[in-house]
């Protein structure tokens, strides 16, 4: 006989014992349509209402034995470390396993393994997770990074926004970050609703704002928990007058902060001479950086309003100031602001137009490429 005839007939008889080639008039498996594998609960309480107690798993009905089919079905935990009770139970575990593992980038998905502090023993700084590819043994970090990540570890991108910070990127300052995470992966933060400025830091009240008005822009509701446990924790320290000038200048550009409370920083600060007190020269390079276009800034005083559903209104304390002198330094600060605000209100500022053009000269001439 052939020995390719051979070989297909025992092809054939094997894929039929299997179930991949069934022969002309077989019954269809009743495997088929079944849930392959999931467990029956969810199709015992489908329609069922959530109050519906759950009967035994059959797995916990096994007696051990030596055998390895049935031991290993014994050894069998859920991932959520807790047995529902009821189908309403069951229901509530199931979605919150959906959260963890779809990946969307809320700050509460992670909490099975980290709960709601930024570390834990399943948890990794930005910086470590961002030098993996120095364990491929790469010799520098890939454009497509997040892909490959996908690819080596079988965990798929998510489909929906679940950002972290790249290299030398401020979550804070980019709603996230502008890496996307795979799926089953999403960053934390503190369990007071706070984010901090770095890892293992406090709290910080200005990040907090800067955080909760991003993702109200972003679309999350106030209700959701992170945004309100985030609230409360503004508003127990004096909501957003108590935040930091630049947090109250951003939030002035979006109509949620007053210009006129803010610090007077007249443009004409530009023409001072080097060694003045309030020269931009008695500063770092880095604060000459910012402090010269918010001369420009502050003078324009533009605004876009956002829509209704993403202001910040209930981050304002009644009653609650700007933080009071804390020493004469401050105090002497204070003074030097009320006095460049009583220059700011005189009807004419000759040197205005020629301290606007001087910064915008610098900028221009500053800025890297």
């Amino acid at each position: 006989m052939d020995r390719r005839t051979t070989f297909g007939r025992i092809a054939m008889l094997a894929c039929a014992m299997l179930g991949v080639v069934q022969p002309a008039g077989a019954r269809t498996s009743t495997l088929l349509g079944s849930d392959h594998g999931g467990h029956y609960w969810f199709g015992y309480c489908q329609d069922q209402p959530d109050d519906t107690p759950l009967p035994p798993d059959p797995r916990s009905l096994v007696t051990p034995t030596y055998d390895k089919a049935v031991a290993f079905n014994v050894a069998w935990h859920a991932c959520l470390a807790r047995q529902p009770a009821t189908c309403g139970e069951l229901r509530a575990l199931a979605a919150a396993g959906g959260r963890l593992l779809r990946g969307t980038g809320d700050v509460a998905a992670g909490w099975q393994f980290s709960g709601d502090h930024p570390s834990s023993m399943f948890a990794v700084p930005a910086d470590q997770y961002n030098a993996l590819w120095l364990r491929w043994g790469l010799l520098g970090r890939p454009a497509d990074f997040d892909q490959i990540v996908a690819e080596r570890y079988g965990t798929p991108l998510s489909a929906e926004r679940n950002p972290y910070p790249l290299p030398g990127e401020d979550p804070n300052l980019t709603n996230g970050g502008s890496g996307q995470l795979p799926m089953a992966l999403t960053q934390t933060h503190n369990a007071d609703g706070s984010w901090a400025l770095y890892h293992g830091a406090p709290g910080d009240l200005s990040t907090t704002i800067e955080c909760y008005f991003a993702l109200k822009l972003a679309g999350d509701s106030p209700d959701a928990p992170h945004l309100r446990k985030a609230r409360e924790f503004v508003r127990e320290r004096g909501g957003i007058a108590r935040a930091r000038t630049f947090t109250r200048i951003w939030l002035a550009l979006f109509g949620e902060f007053p210009w006129s409370d803010l610090p007077a920083m007249p443009p004409e600060l530009m023409l001072l001479p080097d060694r003045a007190p309030l020269s931009i020269y008695r500063f770092s390079s880095w604060a000459r950086g910012t402090i010269v276009p918010l001369l420009i800034l502050m003078n324009e005083r533009p605004v876009r309003p956002v829509p209704r559903a993403a202001r910040v209104a209930e981050l304002w304390v009644e009653g609650a100031g700007p933080t009071p002198a804390r020493d004469p330094i401050d105090g002497a600060f204070l003074a030097l602001d009320r006095a460049l605000r009583i220059y700011d209100r005189f009807p004419v500022h000759p040197l205005r137009r020629r301290a606007l053009d001087t910064a915008e000269s610098w900028i221009l001439s500053h800025q890297e490429a």
